[in-house]
């Protein structure tokens, strides 16, 4: 909290760590599981979440395998994507504790990451947990919005979630 900074870029063994385990795409998406400010809400949401997003992808994207992140910020999902050469990466990250939910998870996402990118270029999903938003909601909100902006090629304040109003549609293999 008092190092703001800190969280947003990899350090030197972390990158060659990175590189070994999930070598550089072509990958259409990498879900990072990062504790942020809540590690509770990883350990209790984003397993289920990325069985769920897993399953639902499975025959059309290409998917890196997971990456796990001790005391990250949102940012540091930009380096991990470039780094990997990923179209879209979704950090799966835990909120603030002490908001009455200790548990409650949050998902950004961020269309060509690169270090750099704004907040503003970024979708969130927020208040996954057994009281608010459910495992399958929000792996259906997010599966909504990765199917378009693979199709519009940007995330961010210019990709409006109308999932609610749309179900979601059969894709065609990825080439």
């Amino acid at each position: 909290m008092r190092r703001p900074d800190l969280g947003r870029r990899l350090d030197g063994p972390s990158i060659a760590l990175l590189k070994q385990i999930a070598p550089a795409g072509p990958w259409d998406v990498v879900l990072v599981a990062a504790d942020g400010l809540s590690a509770v809400a990883v350990e209790r949401q984003a397993p289920p979440l990325q069985n769920a997003v897993r399953a639902a992808l499975a025959h059309t994207w290409r998917i890196a395998p997971l990456v796990v992140a001790h005391n990250a910020r949102v940012a540091l999902g930009d380096e991990i994507g470039a780094l990997l050469g990923v179209r879209c990466v979704v950090m799966m990250i835990g909120e603030r504790p002490g908001l009455s939910v200790s548990d409650s998870l949050s998902l950004y996402m961020t269309w060509n990451p690169h270090v750099g990118r704004q907040d503003s270029e970024r979708n969130c999903i927020s208040n996954i947990h057994a009281r608010g938003l459910s495992i399958g909601e929000g792996c259906h909100k997010l599966c909504w919005l990765l199917k378009s902006a693979r199709k519009l090629g940007y995330t961010g304040v210019a990709l409006k979630d109308e999932s609610t109003n749309m179900t979601l549609l059969p894709e065609t293999k990825t080439p």
